[in-house]
């Protein structure tokens, strides 16, 4: 918690968890928290539910939530990373989509609820990631593809990455990016070890970018919205990956069942169950970049 501006009241005991945060005089903070909340609070918003109280200064109540990335058990699978990387870029995207950038987007400003915080705080959703802090957050009039640079040298994660200017929305993609880069190395270290998938990574990686330095409105990286769009697919892809390896995980139970040709026929059939969901997979990829590409808009939009 920061000191003298967020309290905290005792997690460890059998009650609700609250935290207070007090508003510097000036800050978009409430401003931002208005605007997100009048919405629909179900994904794809996730705003943390506070309770605003307008004092000088003014008072954000709001339910204690666990840091993202420590509440689940070590062995982290890949089908629950790409489901938490994909609530991570659906919030952030929402927030684009109604012109805010957060500007000060970190694995620290993101909370999950656990099972002990739903049952004392009936609004949150269980295992929902939702993006808090946004003190240095900032609504602009213009969205992403058409906002120009501003200046970012106030911000703690500007010396981090080595940027003073840039486009707010492309800044919180690279945020964004190195965010899941970090949160990828928690959750796969494992007896000291880093053993992070590739599509994790190279994910990642392609949000952060190689260009820090735009003049203009930046299109060296994708916007949330694309960001979000190719999260779907790979999530798609790996879900059924996963659905493939569970059925073909409880075959050896069924053949022992069936007759002798039975079990050679599905011996013989189990590796053509992946070879056709991945021939699945590459066309539906295909298609998809086929009508991004044929369309008015960049595939980078």
């Amino acid at each position: 918690m920061k000191p003298r501006v967020v309290f905290s009241t005792n997690p460890y005991l059998n009650r609700p968890s609250w935290v207070i945060k007090i508003i510097q005089l000036g800050s978009p903070e409430v401003e931002i928290y208005e605007h997100l909340l009048k919405n629909d609070l179900s994904s794809p918003n996730h705003t943390l539910p506070v309770d605003i109280v307008y004092n000088e200064p003014p008072l954000l109540i709001m339910p204690g939530c666990e840091l993202t990335g420590f509440t689940r058990p070590p062995r982290w699978t890949l089908r629950e990373a790409i489901d938490e990387f994909y609530q991570i870029v659906e919030g952030v995207e929402y927030l684009h989509r109604y012109h805010v950038a957060h500007l000060d987007f970190d694995l620290e400003n993101t909370t999950i609820a656990t099972q002990d915080m739903v049952k004392h705080h009936k609004q949150l959703e269980l295992n929902k990631i939702y993006i808090i802090d946004f003190g240095y957050s900032r609504r602009f009039e213009l969205g992403p593809r058409a906002q120009p640079p501003v200046d970012l040298e106030h911000l703690t994660l500007s010396e981090r990455h080595g940027v003073t200017r840039l486009d707010p929305y492309s800044w919180d993609v690279l945020c964004l990016g190195d965010t899941l880069l970090r949160f990828s190395q928690i959750i796969f270290q494992v007896n000291g070890k880093l053993d992070v998938p590739w599509i994790c990574t190279s994910y990642a990686r392609w949000l952060v970018g190689q260009e820090k330095g735009c003049a203009g409105v930046c299109r060296c990286r994708p916007t949330a919205r694309r960001a979000l769009q190719v999260l779907a697919v790979i999530r798609w892809f790996v879900h059924g990956w996963d659905a493939c390896a569970r059925l073909s995980a409880t075959w050896p139970d069924f053949v022992g069942c069936v007759e002798v040709e039975t079990r050679e026929w599905i011996a013989v059939s189990t590796p053509y169950l992946y070879l056709v969901y991945l021939s699945l997979c590459l066309s539906c990829l295909a298609t998809s970049v086929l009508r991004a590409t044929s369309s008015s808009c960049s595939v980078w939009k």
